[in-house]
Formats: C-alpha cells, structure tokens, sequence
C-alpha cells in the first residue's frame, strides 16, 4: 500500500480532482485541511483522508479507480509512503 500526501497549496488542487462532482465538499474547506491523504491499495483502489492535527478523518470510503484520478494527482504529491 501507498500512502499519497499532500499539503500546503497542493491541498486544494488535489481535493478539486478528487472530489469533482461531489457537493458535499466545497473549495473553502479544502483550504483548511492541515494534510490530505490518499491511501492507494496494491490492487488499485484508493481512500481519501483528512489528516487533522490529533486525527483522521475519513472523506471517501475505498472504492476503485475507474476514471484515472491517481494519475492526474500526480503533479501535486509532496511526499509518498510505501506501507
């Protein structure tokens, strides 16, 4: 498993990408999230994070990567840990 991270003006582009379509998430509260991670599963599914100071918060379950997105987030990864 990979985990993907992202942090500081790299936050807002990468939640745009993830959560396109998805209205439950709006620009204003990307720009207040400390850390976002996506955790990439060796058999191509991934899941979204929120990592908060003291917590995690989970913003989208595990589900398949049908639509390319990994890649396209590429550009704005700031740091990957192999698990």
């Amino acid at each position: 498993m990979k985990r993907l991270i992202f942090m500081g003006k790299h936050i807002v582009p990468a939640a745009r990408i993830l959560f396109e379509g998805d209205d439950r998430y709006m620009s204003k509260q990307y720009s207040l999230w400390p850390e976002l991670e996506v955790t990439l599963h060796d058999d191509g599914r991934y899941a979204v994070w929120v990592n908060l100071i003291n917590d995690a918060e989970l913003l989208q379950d595990t589900k398949r990567d049908t639509k390319g997105v990994i890649a396209k987030l590429a550009p704005y990864v700031d740091e990957t840990i192999e698990d």
